[in-house]
């Protein structure tokens, strides 16, 4: 059921919640700080890019995904978006998927911008990026 409240659109929305977000990831450490939002960012938009044309994928909805998890509503989101942004949210977590598989995929059957997301956040772990940020995530947790 769509909410008959006034909610800003996505062009208003997305730039107060990335300030939100670059404030709040200030205070982690360089594993998942807002430079870790900005890489996945980028690359969930490279893959909804190349997933367009089969029309599953919401370009502004995989942006909040990759960007923030349940802070929308405080921004004044529709209630339903801010809810589908932290169910997908919810469903990023490589160690949450290894818990729970199938919740995951049924998830994913829901809501197919996750399976953007996790591919965005999963090649930013690999490579030297994903090197530099296991030392960052070691050193920050003080793991030898």
């Amino acid at each position: 059921m769509a909410s008959t409240a006034t909610h800003p659109d996505a062009s208003s929305l997305i730039p107060r919640v990335t300030e939100y977000a670059r404030a709040y990831m200030a205070n982690y450490d360089g594993s998942h700080d807002f430079n870790h939002i900005r890489r996945v960012l980028r690359l969930a938009q490279r893959i909804y890019a190349s997933e367009r044309a089969r029309g599953t994928s919401d370009a502004d909805q995989s942006r909040a995904e990759s960007m923030v998890r349940d802070v929308l509503l405080g921004f004044g989101a529709d209630p339903e978006l801010a809810d589908r942004v932290q169910a997908i949210c919810l469903g990023v977590s490589y160690s949450s998927e290894i818990k729970d598989r199938a919740k995951v995929q049924r998830l994913i059957a829901v809501y197919p911008e996750l399976a953007i997301v996790q591919d965005a956040d999963r090649l930013d772990a690999i490579g030297a990026v994903g090197i530099g940020r296991t030392f960052a995530f070691g050193g920050a947790k003080a793991v030898p």
